[in-house]
């Protein structure tokens, strides 16, 4: 991640994700999910840790209640998509379809939006 796509992931990650940032510093900062779990965001002079040390190093999906809602909100601050809406069927909670799309975030890495209608 370069200097100028950490402080623009940053703030993807509030507003284009709606994330809750819990602590940050220049170079590390710390988000939490709906349901609680942590999402992490490294500057480019932070610690050479082994799972970010790639440029294309792999990134995670976020789940959703409803895609569609995401979507709009992803595009409307800069999520540029790679791919058209997929659905697996039969393969969300209670056997509903499971949708997800691929977007570019401002780091330059391609992460997931899905809709598998879990409740947590």
């Amino acid at each position: 991640m370069t200097t100028r796509q950490y402080p623009a992931m940053k703030e993807f990650a509030q507003k284009a994700l709606d994330l809750d940032l819990v602590s940050s510093s220049e170079e590390f900062s710390v988000f939490t999910t709906s349901n609680g779990n942590l999402f992490e965001l490294y500057g480019p002079k932070a610690p050479q840790y082994p799972w970010r040390t790639s440029p294309t190093s792999i990134a995670f999906g976020f789940n959703t209640t409803n895609l569609d809602k995401a979507m709009t909100q992803l595009q409307n601050n800069g999520a540029e998509w790679v791919s058209t809406v997929q659905v697996v069927p039969g393969a969300g909670a209670g056997g509903s379809d499971y949708r997800f799309r691929l977007f570019r975030a401002p780091d330059n890495r391609v992460y997931a939006i899905s809709q598998s209608n879990t409740t947590s």
